[in-house]
């Protein structure tokens, strides 16, 4: 990439996981209304096996249905046997500001339940669709 040829900046790999799912046939309309894109990166506060798995459908579930409205863009899953990646989980988001993106975080179950907490970042406008 020019930017590390021309020594402009640099760059860490970070495993995210497994790929669950890309855009939803909403996601570009949605995407059109929001002005950033945020990731999210999911950390369990216990270990996976002693997390039931009703609330794990539930954040499933939860994950799914941002997927519909077409706030996720993409979302990956760490294997729970998987100990190289640290995360549980990773997700592109739309949404107009962080305090917009943090009141959809903060009512996920996981969060709920103190199950899982997530950190958040800007990443600016998501550039491209889906590559097949």
């Amino acid at each position: 990439m020019i930017f590390r040829t021309k020594n402009i900046g640099t760059f860490e790999l970070i495993p995210v996981g497994n790929f669950l799912f890309g855009q939803s046939e909403k996601a570009g309309d949605v995407r059109l209304k929001k002005e950033n894109v945020y990731v999210v990166v999911w950390d369990l506060l216990k270990p996976y096996d002693e997390v039931d798995s009703q609330e794990i459908q539930k954040q499933f579930d939860a994950d799914f249905k941002l997927y519909e409205e077409g706030v996720l863009e993409n979302a990956y899953k760490n294997s729970p046997y998987d100990e190289s990646i640290k995360n549980f989980t990773v997700y592109f988001m739309n949404a107009n500001s962080e305090a917009e993106a943090k009141k959809v975080l903060d009512e996920m179950p996981f969060v709920k339940s103190d199950i899982g907490s997530y950190k958040i970042r800007n990443v600016g406008h998501f550039m491209r669709g889906k590559v097949n």
